[in-house]
């Protein structure tokens, strides 16, 4: 999928799906119309669905389509992708169906999604050479009046803001220092492994690997598992679930999330952790200061996409809300809360380029069912 340019060369697109980051490394998108899903192709997909794209490396969202999506009884899809302008990539599609995960390719681009076993709606990620992004995809409508979709994202997912040794060329890497700071580094796995805070173990030995390439967890994993047991993204789900029902009971059947339901308030704090994440004067992102694994693994986060489906009958509401938390995992100027932070930051920067460790983006994905009388 390419990204529009008009005198330069074509930026390839790139999709994407939610989070989890370690250390201090750690939009409201268009309203579809209310509306009934089509009956599904086969087991698992929809036969079409409306789109949206964000594309996370140059910060551009488009809207599009999939069409004539079809499965056979091996779970072999394929179809047709259309990508509305400014972003590019029409093409058509094949992939695979398996265990809720649909993966497929579109001309250099591939696509990673989850589909939600109730409603059919899919949210994910995608890669595409030298970008990345995400996507979500609801059911096509019919016009049914009992149906409604639920949008809303607050983003700064920038991987620009993160220092590295292109942005600091004066940087250089001393090899005895470089040894020393890998083995902290290492040391710091082991520690998050022992005390009980694998997500943090995992984020930081990737970010040693220095391969930069983008980590995702899904529905179900620890992480997922976290985020819903943590008590910042319950009230989170809250305010979302309160703006769902006004909008609902107000008529609406297309609700969009305004930014002040999204968005988490500017300072808290956990007594039994070091520090209070303060968050700037803009869009106050989720932050995760209560649960031990989250708090080392991501803090704040610098992405959040809510979308959803549902139905009205008989007065009930019914449906499904999914998440997408994302961060950049690195260390910033502004330092990190390990004792060790001074030490990764020198493998990100001095030593960057000369196979020291490499900040990436992350992204943790949950799913809440709910039914409301």
């Amino acid at each position: 999928m390419k990204f529009a340019a008009q005198s330069r060369r074509p930026r390839r697109l790139a999709l994407l799906t939610i989070v989890g980051v370690l250390l201090a490394m750690a939009g409201a998108v268009p309203a579809a119309s209310a509306v009934t899903p089509k009956a599904p192709a086969s087991s698992g997909l929809a036969s079409s669905y409306a789109m949206n794209f964000d594309n996370l490396t140059y910060s551009t969202t488009a809207d599009g389509s999939l069409s004539d999506i079809s499965v056979d009884a091996s779970g072999d899809v394929t179809g047709t992708m259309t990508v509305d302008p400014p972003l590019e990539g029409t093409g058509p599609l094949t992939g695979t169906l398996s265990d809720g995960t649909f993966t497929f390719t579109v001309g250099d681009g591939d696509y990673t999604g989850t589909v939600d076993a109730t409603t059919l709606a899919i949210s994910g990620t995608y890669t595409y050479p030298g970008q990345n992004g995400t996507w979500t995809a609801t059911p096509a409508a019919e016009g049914a009046p009992n149906s409604f979709t639920v949008n809303g994202s607050l983003t700064s997912l920038d991987p620009g803001t993160q220092d590295t040794h292109a942005t600091k060329p004066d940087s250089t890497c001393n090899p005895k220092r470089e040894r020393i700071d890998r083995a902290i580094g290492k040391a710091g796995v082991g520690w998050a492994t022992v005390t009980g805070a694998p997500t943090a173990a995992d984020l930081l030995e990737h970010f040693l690997d220095n391969s930069g390439s983008t980590v995702t967890y899904g529905p179900g994993s620890l992480p997922a598992t976290e985020v819903l047991e943590d008590p910042e993204f319950q009230a989170l789900n809250t305010r979302v679930m309160t703006a769902v029902v006004d909008q609902l009971e107000a008529g609406s059947t297309a609700i969009t999330l305004p930014a002040s339901t999204l968005q988490t308030p500017a300072s808290l704090q956990n007594p039994s952790l070091p520090e209070t994440i303060t968050l700037g004067d803009g869009a106050k992102y989720l932050p995760f200061t209560s649960g031990y694994d989250l708090y080392w693994a991501v803090r704040g986060t610098q992405y959040l996409t809510v979308t959803g489906t549902g139905s009205v009958a008989n007065g009930l509401y019914s449906g499904t809300i999914t998440y997408t938390i994302g961060d950049n995992y690195g260390l910033p100027s502004s330092g990190s809360n390990l004792i060790f932070g001074d030490d990764m930051r020198y493998l990100q920067i001095n030593c960057g380029d000369d196979g020291g460790a490499h900040y990436f983006q992350d992204f943790i994905t949950v799913s809440q069912t709910f039914t409301y009388a």
